[in-house]
């Protein structure tokens, strides 16, 4: 039924199945009527070549139809993989955010703790050479004061201690470093 046939109570737009259904009967109603029904007997060459060529239609149809329904699935199927595929690598993706996140922040934070060790380090070192300085400065003066005109012993052993080569340390560890069996500047015996 159209809308052109409906009552007027009735003239409200159709829906899209409502369309559907009303083309469905009204097709059915134009459509040329049917060939008759043939027997073995009374069918000619022509009506059956006919025949042969709506079943070669058909087939084909029905060909094309099963093609289109397999590659429809071989779609399905692609898309499912690519949307695993995909979930999969947006897991990754994130992962390695987070690890790339998380190497910044230790990155971040070492650079911290080398830089407040760096100055530690440095002040210790400024301290120390300024400790020696004042004692190279008693030495000399305790040498100009008690004994002007001969070397003084001590004096003389405090300059020259000031002056020889360090004498190497043995290494100390602090909080957080290698412990003295895996240090390679140990000098331990195990």
């Amino acid at each position: 039924m159209t809308e052109a046939s409906t009552p007027s109570s009735d003239r409200r737009p159709l829906s899209a199945i409502g369309l559907a259904i009303t083309y469905s009967e009204n097709k059915h109603r134009h459509d040329p009527p049917a060939e008759p029904q043939h027997t073995a007997d009374t069918i000619t060459s022509d009506a059956l070549d006919r025949l042969y060529e709506r079943l070669h239609k058909a087939e084909r149809a029905a060909n094309l139809l099963a093609d289109a329904h397999q590659r429809a699935e071989q779609v399905e199927d692609l898309l499912r993989v690519a949307h695993e595929t995909s979930n999969r690598s947006e897991a990754e993706r994130a992962l390695a955010v987070q690890r790339a996140e998380h190497a910044d922040a230790v990155t971040a934070e070492t650079k911290r703790l080398m830089e407040r060790r760096t100055k530690t380090l440095r002040e210790r070192a400024e301290r120390a050479e300024a400790a020696l300085d004042r004692v190279r400065d008693l030495a000399e003066q305790w040498q100009a004061t008690v004994r002007p005109e001969e070397p003084h012993p001590a004096a003389r052993a405090v300059l020259a201690a000031l002056d020889e080569p360090k004498e190497p340390r043995p290494h100390r560890h602090l909080p957080g470093e290698r412990t003295s069996s895996t240090c390679p500047n140990c000098t331990h015996t195990a």
